[in-house]
């Protein structure tokens, strides 16, 4: 059994793996998390698997993967949020330079866009739904159909967020602040699309 949460590069998306597979993991058992962006690297993906539950984690979903999911009738997560916090959340996680992380995010968020819409999403956005991270998770359940209590949501909202993926605002903003004017111009340009 798979559970897609579609989501551009950041921690949002991350964040919501990992509730998701928390959560799958308290109502159903061990459950994975696989990094799949086309059908070929889900068939691939899936064939190491150890466990007969993945969360298969879409960074730069394809049209033939949100294809197969419609025609499949299957529900989804689509966890969205500000690019720019993205691009923070890559500058501190990774080593490479400004470009390559503004490219990796817009193209990211590019194919988030189709998902949005389509049949069988359920659209997060971190700005409103990580502010209650326990109804966002509750949300998550519902959508998978998920027989969790209460206190697995609190729990899996707790392990998620111990384990360093709670929401981080500060350091965002921080990372923003501390761009020159023309690295915000460049970032800005390139993510104008998907702001707001």
């Amino acid at each position: 059994m798979f559970f897609f949460v579609i989501a551009p590069p950041g921690r949002f998306g991350m964040w919501c793996d990992a509730i998701v597979a928390g959560l799958s993991a308290r109502a159903l058992g061990p459950t994975g998390i696989i990094h799949a962006n086309s059908l070929e690297e889900l068939s691939s993906n899936a064939l190491q698997l150890e466990v007969l539950r993945a969360v298969v984690a879409a960074r730069h979903a394809g049209g033939r993967l949100r294809r197969a999911l419609i025609d499949a009738n299957r529900r989804f997560i689509v966890a969205f949020e500000d690019p720019r916090r993205a691009c923070a959340d890559l500058a501190h996680s990774s080593p490479s330079d400004l470009p390559h992380v503004v490219k990796q995010v817009a193209s990211g968020a590019a194919a988030v866009m189709a998902y949005r819409a389509a049949p069988g999403a359920l659209v997060l956005t971190a700005e409103t739904d990580w502010l209650d991270p326990v109804r966002a998770a509750r949300a998550i359940a519902e959508h998978f159909e998920l027989p969790v209590s209460e206190r697995d949501l609190t729990e899996a909202v707790g392990e998620v967020d111990a384990a360093g993926l709670a929401q981080g605002e500060g350091e965002a903003e921080a990372w923003w602040r501390a761009l020159g004017e023309a690295e915000r111009a460049l970032t800005e340009g390139a993510l104008a699309p998907y702001l707001g």
